[in-house]
């Protein structure tokens, strides 16, 4: 008896150390216990925090969290090692590198997908679906033809489990509500706050235990393509190719740092495009007449009915299709900062360690940025393909590596579906929910019918097949 009320005593206290000052529209201040907390959502102040890498770093605990799965991958890292990091890696994900590497595997892909839904007809959860595929792309960009289709699937599988929601401790709701804390998973709580709570409640988030099960999977496969890579004379033109030519000092990269910049191109190299394509499903689903535009842009840009890499700058309508989807469902919905040196920073003054908390969900939804914010518009990216307050890669030096592939692989895609499907919803989500990602709450399933393709007439001196 005497436990239980001292547990409540515990309780209570935690939720009154928290309290919440209102400064603007755009800006509030709170505190919980010591953690100082500043909330902004104003595009333009997010724009310099990105970009202030001096000021404003990764968050510690955050950190610890991710390091149990990816390691010291790049996302993970500061300063001098990130940027020489950063320059091995870049040269894989420029515009032209995605349009010659990897969107002809992304077409191929959707391709096989869209041949399966046809004799399916109807499709059970597209989310799992979208990061199946877009999983299987990122496999053959890393890895090329050295993993095979199973052990692909047994990391997909892992890290879908990794980042997937686990069952939420009791009391989450109330604590997430009185502590403003934006997301569903327990596992983002400040770890002096699961110390509070206690230990059961610490392992109820499951967030590392997740993360070990999953590299102990995964890191059987990975280390066992980068020794068999090894032993090639000459490596092939993919992305582990890069990390196994890569020198630092005139030395090699260990493995096990091959390893953590591996295992993080495939968790970030999939989840954005995947989310972003199974909520682009989902608007055009509610909006039909933007189908229509998507099909005849198509019409008039494949040749023979195909696209191509290079056909992504003639896509407009398709890249602005799946930018809307980001703006409405940012995918990493919360950017979060830790102060790395006292500053100021129009007018509000932000002490070392303090965390700085930037919700995409409000900044998206902002309707002096965005009329009309919960209307699906992709014609609103047709005078500015970039607007200030659009952050769902983030901006800055720091922006996403992947941010290329993402924006062609969801054109490219998104065009390739609406041209060879006609869809119909059959279930949608019950709104969407906020764990490491932004996520549909609940399956979206649809079915599929072909559509009529037109005949694709032999070019000069090719001979028709006889009848």
């Amino acid at each position: 008896m005497a436990s239980d009320q001292k547990k409540e005593g515990l309780f209570k206290r935690l939720l009154h150390v928290f309290y919440d000052k209102k400064e603007s529209e755009r800006y509030s201040f709170s505190k919980i216990g010591k953690m100082r907390i500043h909330d902004v959502t104003d595009a333009k102040t997010m724009r310099a925090i990105y970009r202030d890498m001096d000021h404003f770093s990764g968050v510690e605990f955050v950190r610890k969290t991710f390091k149990k799965l990816i390691g010291s991958g790049l996302i993970m890292d500061e300063g001098e090692s990130w940027e020489a990091m950063h320059k091995i890696l870049m040269p894989s994900f420029t515009p032209t590198a995605v349009e010659k590497n990897i969107a002809p595997i992304a077409l191929e892909e959707c391709n096989k997908m869209l041949d399966r839904w046809e004799k399916q007809g109807r499709v059970a959860d597209i989310e799992k679906e979208m990061k199946d595929m877009t999983g299987r792309v990122i496999m053959r960009a890393l890895f090329s033809d050295t993993v095979n289709e199973k052990d692909g699937q047994e990391i997909i599988d892992s890290i879908a489990h990794a980042m997937g929601g686990a069952k939420q401790p009791k009391g989450f709701d109330r604590i997430k509500r009185k502590l403003n804390i934006p997301y569903d998973h327990a596992g983002f709580l400040p770890p002096f706050i699961m110390r509070i709570l206690g230990t059961g409640y610490e392992r109820a988030a499951s967030v590392p235990k997740r993360f070990t099960d999953a590299t102990e999977k995964v890191d059987k496969i990975i280390y066992r393509i980068i020794e068999e890579r090894k032993k090639l004379a000459t490596q092939p033109d993919d992305i582990l190719g890069r990390l196994i030519n890569a020198r630092r000092d005139g030395k090699p990269l260990p493995d096990s740092e091959i390893r953590d910049q591996a295992l993080m191109v495939v968790v970030t190299g999939h989840e954005t495009t995947a989310e972003g394509m199974t909520f682009s499903l989902l608007e055009l689903m509610k909006n039909p007449d933007k189908q229509t535009s998507l099909r005849n842009e198509f019409n008039t840009v494949a040749k023979d009915n195909k696209l191509a890499g290079k056909d992504f700058s003639r896509l407009p309508k398709a890249q602005n299709a799946f930018k809307e989807a980001l703006r409405m469902h940012p995918t990493v919905f919360m950017s979060t900062r830790e102060v790395a040196e006292d500053t100021e920073l129009n007018g509000v003054s932000y002490k070392k360690h303090d965390l700085v908390r930037m919700d995409l969900r409000k900044v998206h939804k902002d309707p002096e940025y965005w009329p009309e914010p919960d209307a699906y518009k992709p014609e609103r990216f047709e005078k500015d393909k970039f607007p200030q307050a659009f952050m769902p890669f983030g901006t800055g030096p720091r922006v996403c590596l992947g941010m290329n592939m993402s924006l062609m692989e969801g054109a490219l895609m998104l065009s390739q579906i609406f041209n060879r499907l006609d869809i119909k919803a059959e279930k949608f989500p019950d709104g969407e929910e906020y764990f490491f990602t932004t996520r549909p709450k609940g399956t979206f399933d649809i079915s599929v019918t072909a559509r009529p393709q037109p005949e694709v007439k032999p070019g000069p001196g090719i001979v028709p097949p006889a009848p």
